[in-house]
């Protein structure tokens, strides 16, 4: 069996960067294990339902929405190809995960890296032979936590579903769909002007229900707008207008599409190619490499 670790960057780039390939160093992350589950402790996910402590929720994956897990798995056969984190990646690490390969089956497992993670300089009185002050800086508190599990066919494995929503594009659809209370939270925010004869699709309702139980995206927040109206100046190709109160207008439920899109944090920059991709099925927007003649 071979074993390596990866981590998942969040923002522009999205992309997936190497940690520890090599057995001396994945020794010292065993603690970090694929987890124990009992058959009678897993529950289909009900985005209504509550789980006790020794619980996991699962869903079984489509074909469609195995998509979700193939960047991850093809992690472990591209290494020659993939960039080794760097220093400055620290703060754009949004989760670390570890591949397990036998016989051709790849398990996953996943950790979310949250801000109450990161150390970015700390002094510490520390304890061996003889009290010492020792510091600390751009660290990453790392544990056996385990937050996701892809179980190398079709089951993903959770306890929180907004803790992982963000690393698996396309969960939204697992989601419950949206009360017309909820629909209504969208409708009447003040970042948003709606077209009176709108009429919202299941899917967008689903992805509706699932931001507003994300505690990160916070709708209400006047920083929070300010920032998606921001990161909307920077993506004008999602052709997302606003009218002159700076209220995005949404005519449909492909503008709404969008919108639930942005406030995900969906769109970046391919560092490879220097597209701007939108992260569910990576569409192409806009090639942003120069043409310099060399294919006429």
């Amino acid at each position: 069996m071979t074993r390596q670790l990866f981590a998942k960057l969040k923002g522009k780039r999205g992309e997936n960067k190497i940690v520890f390939t090599d057995k001396e160093n994945l020794r010292k992350v065993d603690f970090f294990a694929i987890p124990e589950i009992s058959e009678d402790k897993i529950l289909q996910f009900d985005s209504e339902r509550k789980i006790e402590d020794d619980e996991w929720f699962y869903i079984e994956l489509d074909d469609e929405h195995r998509e979700m897990v193939k960047p991850f798995a093809n992690c472990s056969q591209n290494t020659a190809d993939m960039n080794p984190v760097l220093a400055n990646d620290y703060l754009s690490i949004e989760a670390v995960f570890k591949i397990h390969t036998e016989e051709e089956i790849r398990r996953i497992i996943f950790q979310k890296i949250t801000s109450s993670s990161r150390i970015e300089s700390k002094t510490f009185l520390s304890f061996g032979d003889h009290p010492e002050i020792t510091e600390q800086k751009n660290s990453i508190i790392f544990s056996n936590k385990v937050d996701a599990y892809f179980d190398g066919r079709n089951k993903i494995y959770f306890r929180s579903f907004s803790t992982i929503r963000s690393l698996f594009n396309g969960i939204e659809d697992y989601y419950n769909e949206a009360t017309d209370e909820e629909v209504q939270k969208i409708t009447q925010n003040p970042m948003l002007k709606f077209a009176e004869s709108i009429k919202i699709g299941v899917r967008n309702r689903k992805r509706i229900a699932a931001i507003l139980a994300d505690n990160n995206i916070r709708l209400d927040d006047m920083d929070f707008q300010n920032q998606v109206r921001e990161y909307a100046r920077r993506y004008p190709e999602i052709q997302l207008e606003t009218n002159d109160d700076g209220k995005f207008i949404i005519d449909n439920d492909k503008h709404l599409e969008s919108f639930l899109a942005l406030v995900s944090g969906r769109y970046y920059i391919s560092e490879i190619t220097g597209e701007k991709m939108e992260a569910k099925a990576t569409e192409k927007l806009i090639n942003l490499i120069p043409n310099t003649g060399a294919n006429e």
